[in-house]
């Protein structure tokens, strides 16, 4: 990779294609005047679900900071250096391979390039749309990896259990992290981000109602507490319940399942997304917190990253990788309106003639082979349909035995997201014939 050997030897080797082909000759012709200077690390960030057997991901991306300024190439006198074609508000689509970025760093040695990848790979940060950046600091971190001269081109083969990233789901994750990201929902909803004036932690709250009253801290309300049910989009969903400050300052408190009041949180969210909490008036932190508003879905995203991730003494179960944590709801100003469609996420259906199969397009992309005609039998596994997408196929298999109908696609048709494409049915007579000779 050029940009590792720009980074040893100090040389620019696209200006030196350029130059080239412009008819001029090498500005180094001996070998002895190029240097070897320190040790550098590439690593590739792709938008790929590591949980899902790195299937590609498209879809627009809504954050995108770095830990470098990006494509200032041999310019950058740094240790970093990050290139990219990607910027916020741009997509990933079908229509390229899913690569965000190359990340390259330099050091002394190996140890210390080593140190600064783990370290750079924990502080990038990209919200929209799912990264291997957790895959690749496990792999970075591996004992074996981290011995010079013991890695090779077997390591996943050998140790994929090792560096296998599994899927984090709601009731999986601590109750910090969705505290969190239930506190940045209030701030969001409340239209307090980048507002200070209703911050008031436990001390400072007593004292501004002993002085002045209530409606002194800001947005006061009238009544009683209330309360707020987050419903949770991920996964198999759920839902977080929190209660507002009575004051107005800016704050919630968890609420249990059996009702008692838990974990409390007070703070401020930057307009630059710096988000400052105090936990239980005792514990203060501070994370990078992004949010994303989807009106036609009528969800609510947040994604938050420790601040200083690599130094970062938490000991959360997201420590193993970046730290970062993310949650989807249902939007509280919005999902009264939105209803989700099942039909995306249930693929069985039961009929009178008995169950079918609906085959739905994985992601965008293009039909390049359909392997049955309509009313054939098909297996389990059989190979279906093969789509093209970010230059890779795709092969959308059976999921059962029965009849093929419904195809809805031919060759060279271009396909939107969960598009149905066919339909598999249990073949009743089949069955049936079976069940008579038995």
């Amino acid at each position: 990779e050029h940009p590792v050997t720009e980074m040893i030897t100090n040389q620019d080797l696209v200006e030196w294609q350029l130059r080239i082909a412009a008819g001029e000759e090498l500005p180094i012709k001996d070998q002895s005047q190029i240097p070897c200077i320190g040790h550098a690390f590439e690593a590739r960030i792709y938008s790929e679900d590591p949980t899902k057997d790195f299937f590609p991901a498209t879809g627009k991306v809504w954050h995108h900071r770095p830990p470098a300024t990006p494509n200032v190439g041999m310019e950058n006198d740094t240790s970093t250096r990050v290139d990219t074609g990607i910027a916020v508000g741009k997509d990933i689509s079908v229509h390229y391979d899913p690569m965000v970025s190359k990340l390259i760093v330099h050091g002394d040695n190996r140890d210390d390039a080593l140190k600064n990848l783990v370290q750079e790979l924990k502080n990038y940060q990209i919200a929209g749309v799912p990264s291997n950046i957790p895959f690749l600091i496990k792999c970075a971190q591996h004992p074996v990896f981290r011995t010079a001269g013991t890695t090779n081109t077997g390591f996943l083969e050998e140790f994929m259990d090792d560096v296998r990233i599994s899927e984090c789901k709601p009731d999986s994750m601590g109750a910090m992290e969705k505290a969190v990201c239930a506190f940045v929902v209030s701030l969001v909803t409340e239209k307090k981000v980048g507002s200070t004036k209703d911050v008031l932690y436990q001390g400072e709250r007593e004292n501004v109602k002993a002085v002045g009253g209530p409606w002194s801290s800001g947005s006061w309300r009238l009544g009683p507490k209330y309360q707020t049910l987050l419903n949770i989009r991920d996964h198999e969903g759920g839902s977080i319940k929190y209660m507002h400050n009575d004051d107005g300052a800016s704050g919630i408190t968890i609420m249990g399942e059996d009702g008692k009041e838990g974990m409390k949180i007070n703070g401020f969210l930057s307009g630059e997304n710096n988000l400052s909490i105090m936990v239980d008036g005792v514990q203060k932190k501070s994370f990078t917190a992004v949010y994303n508003e989807d009106t036609v879905a009528g969800t609510i995203t947040v994604n938050v990253w420790p601040s200083n991730a690599a130094s970062s003494s938490s000991t959360s179960q997201f420590e193993e990788d970046d730290g970062a944590f993310s949650m989807t709801f249902d939007h509280p100003s919005l999902h009264a309106h939105r209803y989700r469609d099942e039909s995306k996420t249930s693929l069985f259906t039961a009929s009178g003639s008995g169950r079918s199969y609906e085959l739905r397009a994985p992601m965008p992309g293009k039909i390049v082979r359909i392997n049955f005609e309509e009313g054939a039998t098909v297996n389990e596994n059989d190979v279906l349909i093969v789509m093209e997408a970010m230059k890779m196929e795709h092969s959308m298999t059976a999921n059962m035995q029965g009849v093929l109908s419904n195809i809805n696609c031919e060759v060279g048709d271009i396909v939107g997201d969960s598009d149905a494409l066919a339909t598999v049915t249990e073949d009743m007579d089949e069955e049936e014939s079976e069940s008579e000779s038995a």
